[in-house]
């Protein structure tokens, strides 16, 4: 029994790194969607916020980066809806806007920021 919650909870944190890290990739793959983010960040009171990929060696650089990750969690949010709603991008970056909002909206995402 333990070693199956010792699995299921691995499998959680890697999920979780997993998010962030296409998050992050997400936002820095175009100059229009970075600067939504950063002007998303600017006007709830975050400058200068950078998210980034979690280190898969570096354990203190994952801490920091689920930190970012964590205040910036709305803004990050809503930089999605704008993308949505405006249709910004190929259909690929509009697909990918959308499923990223759908996976950290889903209540099994929000339970683990």
């Amino acid at each position: 029994m333990e070693s199956k919650l010792y699995a299921v909870i691995s499998d959680v944190i890697r999920n979780c790194f997993f998010t962030i890290s296409e998050v992050a990739t997400f936002f820095r793959g175009s100059e229009q969607r970075t600067k939504i983010l950063k002007d998303g960040l600017e006007a709830t009171g975050i400058p200068n916020c950078a998210i980034h990929n979690c280190n898969d060696t570096q354990w203190v650089e994952r801490q920091d980066c689920v930190a970012v990750f964590s205040a910036s969690f709305l803004s990050i949010v809503q930089a999605l809806e704008l993308l949505i709603e405006r249709g910004l991008g190929d259909l690929t970056a509009r697909t990918k806007s959308s499923g990223l909002h759908s996976n950290l909206c889903s209540l099994d995402s929000l339970s683990h920021f």
